[in-house]
């Protein structure tokens, strides 16, 4: 290197600075006439944003996640709804292969379809078609967001069972605002109780019951029959 000139963007080792030779703690000047190259400026920028981007993610990213703002992807679950209490925002939801305990709170949208019109939990019906978006507390499926489609999917009844008959695999169901309603299960028919599947033959008089299934005539055929627990 002559002396007077400099070049690019040469990196400098830790001891060699544009001062002197530090070694043994002391700082040694370069003779007179000697200049050390310098590191353009630009140079230096590019790398302390090089250094600096990193540390920046990092920090929003623990910022994020102290203040509750990283949001946990939502999971999906749909079926049709066989019972809500409207005191306490719960519903269950009857999907393909279990039935769905859901929390919903007065942050919750909920629309209906096809308007997609905002409405309030009080306007859900047992029947309705819904598909909700949210995450499991453990057992509990909290709600962010509810979809319902405005007409009812089959028809449901709540009631208690008499009359069961199991070799037809038929019973009569009583309700307070219905007339009585024969009900034909068959092997199709799902039955459920409070986590747990079962059969017909587990089925007794005075269980109280929600049915859901369509019409063949004056029989309901059911699809579903969803059994809880008697005080």
């Amino acid at each position: 290197m002559n002396p007077g000139t400099t070049t690019g963007d040469l990196k400098l080792p830790p001891f060699f600075s544009e001062s002197g030779v530090r070694t043994a703690g002391k700082l040694f000047p370069h003779p007179a006439g000697i200049r050390v190259p310098r590191i353009p400026s630009t140079t230096r920028k590019v790398r302390e944003m090089r250094v600096m981007k990193p540390l920046i993610a990092l920090m929003a990213t623990c910022l994020l996640s102290m203040t509750g703002l990283a949001q946990t992807p939502r999971e999906h679950v749909s079926g049709v709804i066989e019972s809500i209490d409207y005191a306490t925002l719960t519903l269950e939801l009857a999907t393909a292969d279990q039935v769905v305990a859901v929390q919903a709170t007065e942050e919750t949208m909920i629309r209906i379809a096809p308007s997609h019109e905002l409405v309030p939990f009080d306007d859900l019906e047992v029947g309705m078609m819904a598909t909700v978006a949210g995450n499991y507390d453990e057992d509990l499926f909290m709600a962010d967001r509810i979809m319902v489609r405005g007409e009812i999917q089959h028809e449901m009844f709540h009631g208690a069972v008499t009359e069961i008959d199991y070799d037809a695999m038929t019973f009569v169901l009583v309700g307070d605002d219905f007339d009585d309603v024969f009900v034909q299960a068959t092997e199709d028919t799902r039955i459920k109780g409070h986590h747990e599947t079962l059969e017909f033959a587990d089925l007794a008089n005075d269980m109280d019951v929600v049915v859901a299934g369509d019409f063949e005539e004056d029989v309901l055929v059911a699809l579903m029959i969803k059994v809880y627990p008697t005080e």
